[in-house]
């Protein structure tokens, strides 16, 4: 099954029989055909920024269950247009009941920053067993572990959603401190910027942390479960609240992990980012964004047999089975009246 990403700017996509063609504009208005794919060998569509998809094109990828994600030109996951289906009624029921009762809400979120944290530990274990290049003190190291560690230990007796949220900022502060000095390339990292990304290594984290948010929405509404209904955050209309939640799990050992590899290695480099002047917003020019998404691909679909994705709670060959594997183990935990168990990440490998 093929994945495709439509992010320069004028493209068109269109129906053309079964297939979707894709176009682009000349300097005298003509539309030029430069791609086409049979819609029946498409697993998902990405649609970036300035890229338009008609309608029919829509009604095509929709009877072929092929979902259409779309983002807007900083990469931000704007929705989803999928199939109408009516899978899930218990589970939507359940998380309702579950929304509604603010002691399981409350212990729902701990345990979801509690894995967060536990994998930030274990991404710190890794990246400082395998950057033996990196200038980090073995003492300041072990400060950050015992300070996070600390944390979780202070999350048990959190009775309210401030006080949990709060202990979830000060460990990704803490965490981000240390994993910044793992940079040794070009690119370096200090601290995490959000609303505007202030560099390209944060331009980075904040594109893959919409795509593993992407890719976990698509598999929540597959499921049956309502994807706006999570326990961290808050339900707010438009807002991908559950795979918010369940995403945190994957943000350091998936995300930050792959990030800072590649910088390293020197695939990203400064020259192929821009700074938007009304924004302050950095992000990839768009005849070099490519690049991430040819590693991104090969990311999530390299199959895996010993290595930190890989373990006995969790045998998976590649990364989407890891994902769909914990929105399985949601939908569990809730059918089951049993705590949601986070993934975890097997430092060690």
């Amino acid at each position: 099954m093929t994945v495709i990403y439509a992010v320069k700017s004028g493209t068109i996509v269109k129906r053309k029989s079964s297939h979707l063609s894709f176009y682009k504009v000349d300097e005298n208005g003509r539309e030029l055909e430069i791609a086409k794919r049979p819609v029946e060998q498409l697993e998902v569509l990405y649609v970036f920024g300035r890229v338009t998809v008609t309608s029919e094109a829509l009604k095509l990828c929709m009877s072929h269950g092929v979902d259409v994600n779309f983002f807007n030109r900083n990469y931000k996951y704007i929705g989803t247009s999928n199939a109408n289906n009516f899978k899930g009624l218990d589970l939507k029921m359940l998380q309702f009941q579950n929304y509604a009762d603010p002691v399981l809400r409350l212990n729902n979120a701990k345990n979801i920053v509690d894995g967060k944290i536990r994998n930030q530990i274990s991404t710190l274990k890794y990246v400082f067993r395998h950057n033996q290049n990196a200038d980090v003190d073995q003492n300041d190291f072990s400060r950050t572990i015992q300070n996070l560690e600390r944390n979780i230990d202070s999350l048990r007796g959190c009775n309210n959603y401030q006080s949990v949220l709060g202990i979830e900022g000060t460990s990704s502060r803490e965490y981000f401190g240390m994993f910044g000095r793992f940079f040794t390339g070009e690119l370096k990292f200090s601290t995490r910027s959000h609303h505007p990304a202030r560099d390209p290594v944060n331009a980075l984290l904040s594109l893959g942390y919409c795509m593993l948010t992407n890719i976990l929405t698509g598999f929540i509404i597959s499921r049956g479960l309502e994807a706006g209904l999570g326990c961290l955050h808050s339900a707010q209309t438009g807002r991908e609240s559950l795979a918010l939640d369940l995403v945190e799990q994957f943000r350091a050992p998936i995300v930050d992990r792959l990030v800072s590899k590649y910088c390293n290695l020197k695939k990203f480099s400064r020259d192929m980012f821009c700074t938007d002047e009304n924004s302050g917003n950095v992000k990839f020019r768009d005849n070099c964004i490519s690049r991430f998404f040819e590693i991104w691909d090969k990311h999530i679909h390299l199959e895996y047999r010993s290595n930190p994705l890989n373990t006995r709670e969790h045998p998976v060959r590649n990364l989407i089975e890891l994902l769909l594997y914990q929105v399985d183990e949601y939908a569990a935990s809730l059918r089951n009246n049993r705590p949601y168990k986070s993934y975890s990440f097997n430092w060690y490998s």
